[in-house]
């Protein structure tokens, strides 16, 4: 009997640590109005809902930022993907697609299940590789 309560405690522990290991850092600060927030930091899988992520994003991406800082940002320590897209119509844009690792349980631990393809942050540069403005998808 013992035995088998110490299997099955070891079990909980261990699923446990799983889920943990699956969640984001409860210490990191993600909140861009706190002083303590680092934009070198920044990840995608921080921010859930898409009100949170595009003001993390306000708090990160400036007007002027050069390409190669963005990069670092968003698809170095973000982990997205970076896209170039020259529509036939308007300016030609950069487009970095984070997809989201889902899974109903974490969804509903969450409590705002994102059962989507990913989040997407549309970028426009100007001729000197600098930031002119964003758009999140």
């Amino acid at each position: 009997m013992r035995k088998k309560l110490l299997i099955g405690l070891g079990v909980v522990i261990v699923c446990l640590a799983g889920l943990g290991t699956v969640m984001t850092n409860p210490f990191k600060v993600t909140d861009p109005s706190d002083p303590r927030f680092d934009p070198a930091n920044f990840q995608f899988s921080d921010y859930w809902g898409s009100a949170e992520l595009y003001e993390a994003l306000e708090a990160v991406l400036k007007p002027g930022m050069s390409m190669e800082t963005v990069d670092s940002m968003l698809v170095d320590s973000g982990g997205a993907i970076k896209y170039f897209n020259d529509p036939p119509e308007g300016e030609p844009f950069y487009k970095y697609h984070y997809k989201r690792w889902y899974h109903p349980l974490i969804a509903l631990l969450s409590m705002s299940p994102d059962p989507s393809d990913g989040v997407s942050v549309n970028i426009r540069y100007d001729e000197k590789k600098s930031l002119k403005n964003f758009k999140l998808r």
